[in-house]
């Protein structure tokens, strides 16, 4: 997961290698900047000055005129002139322009959609949202739906106070998670997730936990063995920090159960015998760090100081680590002739946590 965060880092830091001279500012947007924004008269000075901004991106969309391009907005965005009305306007008149162009991304050049990310991400401004929910579903460019997520991560604050944008936020990233398949992206849709307080935090714990359905059914419909990418590391940190509610927190166990048989499983064909799967060291690494936070937060939460120990097992020789890792991982999900604590109530998970 490490190399290929790196590698989705590099492709976002591109717009950052490489300095352009912001040009003079539009004498339009200059005679408006210090006050708010009024009417379709003014719409149309913001409209038309994006317009030619993506006009010429589109026309030649390289990593040089990609980084003019977000220069040139980054200028406009920290003006000191600019009334905060102004710049919450412009955000949104950007915020649409860029989703229209991010709707048919498949067809953007990839430093062109990412450099309309990055602007979304320099506004700092909930008016980007329109924008950002279209950068997520950019199907063939992980790098747009990274630096989407994230910008919904820096709008935690802004966005947890008005519950009409909260509920919608939760709606777009729990869409996002259900239906994102690489690991970093996801891990960003957590952290963007993560709303604190009593008020907002069982709405994000919520839609954390309908990502983390969607990737376990993934994981358990993968072809050859379920593939553990570490995109859930995130999640597991966050509730062994976090409350949560009682009906919230048995439905997170019952979901950690699957994902620590799933660990368990998966680790299980690394090689143990001809024939077994070959899993690679970025993967085996992710599914030792999984397994071990999975089944920290299962003692946390359901048997303090008296659980199982799959994570010792684990530490064993390769011969018999795996049938001691199975007898610890039984105690806790049972089996058809035996019980484990996990299928006790008021956890209630099925013999063997299908």
């Amino acid at each position: 997961m490490k190399c290929e965060l790196a590698a989705i880092l590099l492709g976002c830091a591109s717009a950052w290698a490489q300095t352009t001279a912001p040009g003079p500012a539009g004498t339009a947007l200059d005679a408006m900047r210090g006050r708010a924004p009024t009417g379709e008269a003014d719409d149309k000075v913001l409209d038309e000055w994006i317009a030619a901004e993506v006009r010429s991106l589109l026309e030649a969309p390289d990593p040089v005129r990609a980084d003019a391009f977000r220069t040139a907005f980054k200028t406009q965005i920290a003006d000191a002139k600019n009334a905060p009305e102004f710049t919450g306007r412009f955000a949104e008149r950007t915020a649409q322009a860029f989703a229209k162009e991010l709707a048919d991304c498949a067809k953007l050049a990839a430093p062109a959609a990412r450099a309309m990310a990055w602007v979304l991400t320099d506004f700092k401004r909930a008016g980007t949202v329109d924008g950002l929910e279209a950068g997520l579903k950019c199907a063939d460019k992980p790098d747009v739906r990274f630096l989407c997520a994230g910008a919904f991560s820096a709008l935690r604050d802004t966005i947890g106070p008005n519950a009409v944008l909260l509920e919608r936020t939760l709606r777009i990233l729990r869409e996002a998670g259900q239906a994102e398949t690489n690991g970093v992206v996801v891990a960003a849709i957590y952290d963007a997730l993560q709303f604190t307080g009593s008020d907002r935090l069982a709405g994000g714990a919520e839609a954390m936990l309908d990502v983390l359905e969607a990737r376990l059914q993934k994981r358990k419909a993968f072809p050859g063995g379920p593939v553990c990418d570490g995109g859930e590391l995130r999640v597991l940190a966050f509730f062994q920090k976090n409350a949560l509610p009682q009906a919230l927190k048995e439905r997170l166990v019952g979901r950690l159960a699957v994902m620590l048989r799933l660990d368990v499983e998966r680790l299980a064909q690394a090689g143990a015998k001809p024939g077994d799967a070959v899993l690679s060291e970025s993967e085996q690494a992710a599914l030792a760090e999984s397994l071990d936070l999975c089944e920290a937060l299962l003692a946390q939460l359901v048997a303090p100081g008296n659980a199982p120990n799959v994570r010792g097992a684990l530490k064993k020789a390769p011969d018999v680590r795996t049938p001691e890792m199975k007898l610890e991982l039984n105690k806790w999900i049972g089996t058809e002739e035996t019980p484990g604590i996990l299928n006790e109530t008021p956890w209630k998970v099925a013999k063997g946590a299908p």
